[in-house]
């Protein structure tokens, strides 16, 4: 049998094995330890799908009030920029399936169409959550996590594009949502 003090050691020698090897290990980077954060607002719930275009802004500030009024803006921004570029393709795509005679002239005046919709609704979209912090030097950091819903936002979309006769020549309705929900299908799978 092993003495009492050898046993005592092995015991803790394991111990410690053990606790290092369910440890979860940091990444090592360049030789630097890194830390992985996760910053508010980054589960999946908050994240654009089928039904919601969504985005997360976040601002730093000396004053909590101007830390959250940056925050929803780049939030803001962040969201139209997000659904510029989703729009962009689907009007790429639409065009080039259409054969349309000037598609560039087209697609721009959709864009144009896209931005003049996109801001009315950024005027209404909601808030889903905000989250402040106060840093050590004093200093107020706000994350803002927005949405707006997609149907709305198509529904608003087509109403102006029919309205607008410059546009309408080339405009087929059901083609069109044929495209975007393929283009929405493609980017969020089909949840």
């Amino acid at each position: 049998m092993f003495p009492r003090s050898s046993l005592f050691i092995w015991l803790v020698l394991f111990a410690l094995s053990a606790g290092y090897a369910c440890k979860s290990r940091t990444p090592n980077v360049a030789g630097e330890k890194v830390t992985r954060l996760d910053e508010p607002f980054s589960q999946r719930k908050y994240r654009s799908n089928k039904k919601f275009f969504r985005a997360v802004g976040s601002a730093e500030s000396s004053n909590l009030n101007f830390s959250k009024e940056n925050a929803l803006f780049n939030a803001k921004k962040e969201l139209a920029s997000n659904v510029n570029t989703m729009m962009k393709g689907v009007t790429e795509r639409y065009a080039g399936e259409r054969n349309i005679g000037n598609a560039m002239e087209f697609n721009q005046k959709f864009q144009d169409i896209t931005r003049e919709v996109l801001n009315t609704r950024l005027a209404g979209v909601k808030v889903l959550g905000e989250e402040s912090f106060k840093k050590d030097n004093n200093r107020f950091l706000t994350y803002v996590a927005v949405e707006i819903d997609m149907e709305s936002f198509y529904f608003a979309l087509t109403e102006r594009i029919a309205s607008r006769k410059e546009i309408r020549q080339d405009w087929n309705a059901e083609k069109f949502r044929e495209v975007y929900t393929t283009e929405m299908d493609r980017l969020y799978g089909e949840e």
